[in-house]
């Protein structure tokens, strides 16, 4: 009904919920002009204001001008992974073994890494599978939907660490499988290879 009125036709719009979002749900949010999804039990100050000011100061949303493919490098010559990642511990120990040598961007859930895949277009995703709002393998299908995303290497790290699960991630488009607990040694060999060769790694999914 909103987007039905002229005058608001490209108003903002943030989404709190509780709920899973479906595939055929983002689909239609995607198209109506929605700026960013929040769980509602994972609300953030800090990330609340700053998605806010986005919206309604565009001067302030980041301004990519880079061809379709192009790795994103920053100011620091850093390479740029995005963790998509619900349980913070896990997070916080990929993050250890990321820093300082990469800039790390942080999602917790699927469509939040959907989002900022689209927004920073990163040189490396490490995903989980078991996501709120939106599961990993979904989430991949949306990002390999995007250009300038679908050459980008996307890791998956997850617990499902059984022949035929590691078979199913890999041929369900993920470039790599690393199984968590992470063997950080092996996570360093695999980030290394595909960061400087951007291509499958030898025997780096033989888990």
């Amino acid at each position: 009904m909103i987007r039905g009125k002229p005058e608001f036709a490209g108003l903002p719009v943030l989404i709190l919920t509780a709920k899973h979002i479906t595939k055929d749900e983002l689909s239609f949010l995607k198209g109506n002009n929605i700026h960013q999804f929040i769980q509602k039990e994972d609300i953030s100050k800090s990330e609340l204001l700053a998605t806010v000011d986005e919206m309604v100061n565009p001067a302030h949303r980041p301004v990519e001008k880079r061809k379709p493919g192009t790795p994103r490098r920053l100011r620091s010559g850093k390479p740029l992974i995005l963790i998509v990642e619900d349980n913070v511990d896990n997070m916080n120990s990929i993050k250890a073994m990321l820093q300082p040598e990469n800039q790390v961007l942080e999602a917790y859930d699927g469509v939040e890494g959907v989002r900022q895949a689209l927004k920073y277009v990163p040189d490396l995703i490490l995903m989980d599978l078991s996501l709120p709002v939106l599961d990993g393998f979904s989430a991949l299908e949306e990002i390999r939907k995007t250009e300038n995303l679908k050459d980008i290497p996307v890791i998956a790290v997850t617990a499902r660490a059984m022949k035929g699960n590691r078979e199913k991630i890999l041929d369900s488009g993920f470039d790599d499988y690393i199984a968590n607990p992470v063997d950080e040694p092996l996570f360093r060999r695999v980030l290394k290879f595909y960061l400087e060769q951007k291509g499958p790694a030898d025997g780096s999914s033989q888990m």
